[in-house]
């Protein structure tokens, strides 16, 4: 796994959250890493600019709404900040 920085998180809100630590098997990582790629898809950002707690929150979320439904937050979540940049662009 990676930890990657210097790019918003796709996911607001996790100042003063759990911090969580593991360690996966062989096969785990490797479905790991093939949700890192799809959220990056999703998110339309690059495989190393999405972190571990993205995908680990982007897991949650498929298990609690759907993954159809967690990839169409994760896209609206996208706009939403694209908008705001483009706004203070424009300011």
């Amino acid at each position: 796994m990676k930890v990657t920085t210097g790019r918003a998180s796709i996911y607001r809100g996790k100042k003063g959250g759990d911090r969580v630590q593991g360690v996966l098997t062989p096969t785990s990582s490797t479905r790991f890493e093939h949700v890192r790629r799809r959220l990056a898809k999703v998110a339309t950002r690059e495989v190393e600019e999405t972190s571990d707690a993205d995908v680990i929150i982007f897991l949650t979320r498929c298990e609690q709404i759907g993954t159809r439904e967690a990839e169409a937050e994760v896209e609206e979540l996208v706009e939403e900040a694209e908008a705001t940049r483009q706004k203070g662009k424009v300011a």
